[in-house]
This record gives C-alpha cells, sequence and structure tokens, in this order.
C-alpha cells in the first residue's frame, strides 16, 4: 500500500496512532489559560515582586500532551529521517523516551554527540509502568558507503519492558559505536521506538561484518506489522573523531575509510596556475 498517498491522518490511524486533541482546541483553551493568568491578582503580585517561578517539568508534560507531538514531528520531517528511515511515511511520536549515555549526554532530536561519547550502549528508560513491551532499533541512515537507500544497524533491542528496561530485553543486534568516516560529514543515529502488541521472535543472526549490519528499518516494520507500530523518534548527529579508527579496526576489522572533496579544475583555472622554475627560465603550465 502506498502511504504517501494518503493524508496524515489515514496514514495514523492505519499504523495504529492515538487520536490527538484538535488544534484549534488547544488554542482555545490557551487563550482561556491566558486570560485566567492575567486577571488573577495573585500571579500578578508575584511576578512584580520576581517571585512567581515556572516549574520546568510541569510545563514540559504540558507540552508533550498538547503541542509537543506536532513539533517533534516537524523537527524529525525537517531532518529528513521520515522519508530515509520510514520511507515517507509519517507518524506522531506518541511516546517520549529517555535516551541517556553514561557520561551524561542525552540524546533529543538533533543535538550533537561524537562518537568517542557513544562507545557504550546508552540507557532506556521508559515513562510507562505495566507490563508494556517495546521494540529499540538504532541505525544511521547516512552510513552505507555503497547506497544511499540502506542504514546500518547500530544496536536492534525487543521485547523490552516498560520497568526493567534494556537490562531484561532480549538484544538480537549487539551495540555497536557510531563510525563516520573522515571528510563525510555528519551522520544521523536515529533511535525508532516501537510498540509491541505480543513478544517478539526472531531469528538468531551473526553481526560480525559491516555486511551484515546492512539493514531497513521500513522493511523490518513491514515485515512485523502484526505485532509493532512505530510510536517514537529519537536522534543525534555524529561526526568523525579518534575513537572511530579503533572502530573499524578493532570490532568492524576493516581499514579506515577517508574521503575529501573533490574539486573540479576548469581548464581556464588551469592555465592561470603558472609556476616559476628560476628566474632565467620560461613559465611552466601546472597539469
Amino acid at each position: 500500500m502506498d502511504y504517501l498517498r494518503l493524508s496524515r491522518f489515514q496514514c495514523r490511524r492505519l499504523i495504529g496512532c492515538r487520536r490527538l486533541s484538535s488544534r484549534r482546541q488547544e488554542r482555545r483553551e490557551r487563550k482561556h489559560q491566558l486570560w485566567l493568568n492575567r486577571h488573577n491578582p495573585e500571579l500578578e503580585k508575584a511576578a512584580r515582586r520576581e517571585e512567581l517561578f515556572v516549574p520546568l517539568e510541569t510545563v514540559r508534560e504540558d507540552w508533550l500532551g498538547h503541542t509537543g507531538p506536532y513539533h517533534i514531528r516537524d523537527a524529525v520531517r525537517h531532518y529528513g529521517v521520515y522519508e530515509h528511515v520510514f520511507g515517507g511515511t509519517e507518524f506522531i511520536p506518541e511516546v517520549d523516551v529517555h535516551i541517556e549515555y553514561d557520561n551524561g549526554h542525552v540524546v533529543k532530536r538533533g543535538n550533537h554527540i561524537g562518537p568517542s561519547q557513544c562507545l557504550r550502549p546508552p540507557n532506556v528508560k521508559f515513562n510507562f509502568g505495566g507490563d508494556a513491551l517495546w521494540t529499540v532499533i538504532l541505525t544511521n541512515p547516512d552510513g552505507d558507503f555503497q547506497s544511499v537507500d540502506n542504514e546500518v544497524l547500530h544496536w536492534l533491542l525487543c521485547n523490552v519492558s516498560s520497568d526493567g528496561g534494556v537490562n531484561t530485553a532480549h538484544t538480537h543486534c549487539p551495540y555497536i559505536p557510531p563510525f563516520p568516516p573522515k571528510g563525510t560529514g555528519y551522520h544521523r543515529l536515529v533511535f525508532s521506538i516501537f510498540h509491541q502488541s505480543s513478544r517478539l521472535t526472531l531469528p538468531s543472526k551473526s553481526y560480525d561484518r559491516f555486511e551484515d549490519r546492512i539493514f531497513s528499518t521500513n522493511e523490518f516494520w513491514s515485515k512485523h506489522s502484526s505485532v509493532i507500530r512505530p510510536v517514537g523518534i529519537h536522534f543525534f548527529q555524529t561526526s568523525w573523531d579518534s575513537s572511530v579508527t579503533s572502530t573499524f579496526q578493532d570490532i568492524l576489522g576493516l581499514k579506515e575509510p577517508a574521503y575529501d572533496i573533490e574539486k573540479k579544475v576548469t581548464k581556464r583555472k588551469q592555465r592561470q596556475k603558472v609556476q616559476t622554475k628560476k628566474f632565467n627560465q620560461k613559465h611552466s603550465l601546472v597539469v
């Protein structure tokens, strides 16, 4: 089925996302709350005395419950994650997961984290109780050197419980740090969060070689669409540092590639490049 021909509301219903409140209703409620705040003498008095404190955690929870998912969707769309990871299919991220590496670097949406700061797998916390099960996939849509349509699989967990987190999950693909080659700029590392309706059983596979990690999140979702549905996206950007060399040599067993921008030299510029050998010799063209 061609998801690109469907409206965003049809796609949301098709993949099973919950129905969010309308933007018109949210604006009406926001205007009403602003009117109440402006006519509250206690708030005005506290503001004048500089004693008015805003609880940021409460603001964040309110944002995630109203306009936050739409803002997150716009950011994910801006970075091309929907196009390059989910084949162009868009959905409203319902679930906000806390993903943090050991050194305190939190994965948000588009922030930069170096490869040397991601050597160990992160801690994934779900803000949901109960017996819900999740699938966590970490891919790099910019990591395949031979094809722009594939992703590189860095981590795959299934049957992740809300209470136990990654410690009780089944690790189908072991974690590998980011390895953006030198000269390739910024790479996107995308955490795709899926909700499971039941336990997911995947066939065992070896991921020792680089070729074994060529992956497609969209194909994986299509294959297991009866069990999983996408509900959240977190991603960060990364670029080359010295730890990439060790990842290529020690983990992948490959020689580290390096890329450079090929500068196009026109014939006119080539004729203008003149090199002087000695003061008593004629000029020669550099070819």
